[in-house]
C-alpha cells in the first residue's frame, strides 16, 4: 500500500484501521509507504525564463468549485486596485466561468492576461516569469504548489487544518495564512518585501526540500516498492 501524500497515507491508515481485522491492520502497517512525487526539478531547471520586470500574480489550473482559483484572482485584482503595480497572468483550463463572473465583478478583464489550455511546457515558463501565486484549494498532494514554489514564486497556502498539513511544505514555511484579510496582508508584505520573502524561503531550504520529493526521485521510490513486493510474492509457499 502507497500513499501519493502524507494527507493520502494517513487517510489510507484510518480507512484500513476501521474496516479490516488487527492481523490485517498489522500487516498494513507493516508495509504501507508513502511516495510524494511532485516537481521535475530538472526539467523546471532547463527552463531558462527570466522574472518579468513588474511583479507578475500567476494562477494555472481549472476553475471549479474546489480549486479556488477565483479566489486567487480576486485577491489579485484586489492588490491591483489598491495602486500596486502588478501584472496578472492566468493559464486556464476547461471552463473558465467562475473566472469570468470575477473578472465581471471587478471589471478585470482588460487587466488579466488569461491564456486558455496552454501546453505543459508554456505554462510553466510563464510560472517561471511570475513573482508569486496563492493557492487556496485543500492540498491532498496537488503539484501546483510545488512547481510554482521551484518556479521562484512565493506561494502563499491556505489553512485548512488537517494533521498532516505542516508535513506537505517544507518545515518552518512561512507563508500560511488562515483567512482572505490575512491572505490579503500577506500578498501585500511579499509585493513590498519580495527579496525578504525569497530570503525565508531559501532560509528554510526550500529548494532542497522540493528536490527531495522531485518527481523521478519519486519514481524511483515506486520502483523500489514494486520490487520489494515482487520479491516477497517469489519466496511465499505455495498453496495446494
Amino acid at each position: 500500500p502507497v500513499g501519493c501524500s502524507p494527507w493520502s497515507y494517513h487517510r489510507m491508515t484510518e480507512v484500513v484501521r476501521a474496516y479490516a481485522p488487527p492481523q490485517l491492520v498489522d500487516q498494513f502497517l507493516a508495509r504501507r509507504r508513502w511516495v510524494f512525487p511532485q516537481v521535475d526539478t530538472a526539467w523546471l531547471d532547463s527552463l531558462d525564463e527570466p522574472k518579468h520586470k513588474t511583479f507578475s500574480l500567476y494562477f494555472g489550473g481549472r476553475f471549479t468549485a474546489t480549486k479556488g482559483g477565483e479566489q486567487s484572482v480576486e485577491q489579485y485584482l484586489k492588490l491591483l486596485m489598491g495602486g500596486r503595480d502588478v501584472e496578472i497572468y492566468v493559464t486556464a483550463v476547461g471552463d473558465a466561468r467562475r473566472l469570468r463572473e470575477v473578472l465581471k465583478t471587478y471589471g478585470g478583464h482588460d487587466a488579466v492576461q488569461t491564456f486558455s489550455n496552454l501546453s505543459y511546457e508554456m505554462a510553466a515558463r510563464l510560472a517561471k516569469r511570475c513573482h508569486a501565486s496563492i493557492f487556496y484549494q485543500m492540498n491532498p498532494g496537488a503539484a501546483a504548489p510545488y512547481n510554482w514554489l521551484y518556479s521562484g514564486q512565493v506561494v502563499l497556502m491556505k489553512r485548512h487544518g488537517f494533521l498532516e498539513e505542516e508535513t506537505q511544505m517544507p518545515p518552518g514555511y512561512p507563508f500560511w495564512f488562515q483567512d482572505d484579510d490575512e491572505c490579503a496582508a500577506l500578498l501585500r508584505w511579499v509585493y513590498e518585501h519580495y527579496d525578504d520573502a525569497q530570503a525565508k524561503l531559501a532560509a528554510i531550504g526550500t529548494r532542497a526540500w522540493l528536490q527531495s520529493v522531485d518527481e523521478r526521485a519519486g519514481y524511483r521510490e515506486l520502483l523500489t516498492i514494486g520490487q520489494a513486493a515482487i520479491a516477497r510474492e517469489s519466496h511465499r509457499p505455495e498453496r495446494y
